[in-house]
């Protein structure tokens, strides 16, 4: 038994989790979390939103399903939003849009095109707009939500 033990104990610590490939078709959207980086059935494909991690991985589908705004993580986000998560810097637009989009006001209204309102924002985007942390996402989706990728 003792052999067993450490073989299996051996095996856990030389895994590593899999991470699903980055998501770069900005047309898909989100339909939840990825458990272990696997989509349920019916819930689309497994992407990584970019940070490299398994707690980025979730599934999506074509952008022209209409999806219903909510948050991901509702019992989670009940206590995030008012300690901060929509507004303080530690925080991304896009783990806002990922866990918490309903209520952090960064959902569409389906069947509005996504577009910015200002002629300013792609160099904006070059000047860090985007990934600011000084500007909120409300200010964001206002003036630059194509060019932030913060369409939903």
């Amino acid at each position: 038994m003792m052999s067993l033990s450490a073989t299996i104990l051996i095996l856990c610590i030389g895994s590593t989790f899999a991470i699903c490939p980055t998501l770069t078709d900005t047309t898909l959207v989100s339909k939840g979390p990825a458990p272990g980086s696997v989509c349920p059935p019916g819930l689309g494909t497994c992407y990584n939103d970019g940070s490299g991690t398994d707690l980025g991985d979730a599934c999506y589908v074509a952008g022209s399903t209409p999806v219903t705004c909510v948050d991901k993580m509702p019992t989670q986000c009940a206590t995030w939003v008012p300690n901060g998560f929509c507004t303080q810097a530690g925080y991304t637009d896009a783990d806002r849009k990922n866990y918490c989009a309903k209520s952090c006001n960064l959902c569409t209204t389906v069947g509005t095109t996504c577009t910015d309102s200002s002629t300013n924002c792609a160099s904006w985007a070059k000047n860090g707009f985007c990934d600011n942390t000084s500007y909120d996402s409300a200010t964001k989706i206002k003036y630059c939500k194509s060019t932030c990728n913060l369409c939903s």
